[in-house]
């Protein structure tokens, strides 16, 4: 496969998710082939969609998505119960809380940690028709696929 994906101009990265509703439905490691130039919100929407593909809908209470419960599209960032650690392969850290935008390498992993322990107060959520529609109004996020088919 090593040849093969490099070919179609692919990359394998690995998600870890900490969160035990979805761990105990899904595990915690995501390993996925996106295309380049795919950002961790690319890769989140990935989720969503084998999650979807998986079990008919999000599992967590209150959210429609994994991408509606970690990141904020009126205010372009992760809200801040979420910690977050990336790393590509060569132990570099990339700032991706920062710079969601930034391009994920080949054989970068990511950790997620959600809804923290160690947030005093969780910063709220938007409600699902006010992240679905900042969503549908950004034009950097318009490939976000599994995130705009739902309802």
């Amino acid at each position: 496969m090593g040849c093969f994906h490099k070919a179609i101009g692919m990359r394998k990265v690995r998600i870890e998710i900490k969160e035990s509703s979805l761990n105990k439905k899904l595990g915690n490691v995501f390993t996925l082939a996106l295309y380049d130039g795919a950002n961790i919100l690319y890769a989140i929407d990935k989720i969503d969609w084998l999650i979807m593909r998986r079990l008919g809908r999000f599992p967590i209470d209150g959210f429609k998505s994994l991408l509606h419960m970690l990141y904020d599209p009126v205010r372009r960032r992760f809200y801040e119960q979420v910690i977050m650690h990336a790393s590509s392969p060569k132990s570099v850290f990339l700032p991706i809380r920062n710079q969601p935008q930034l391009e994920l390498g080949d054989g970068t992993f990511v950790r997620l940690i959600l809804m923290a322990v160690c947030a005093d107060a969780p910063e709220p959520v938007l409600k699902y028709e006010d992240f679905h529609e900042a969503l549908l109004k950004d034009p950097l996020l318009e490939n976000l696929k599994a995130n705009f088919k739902l309802k």
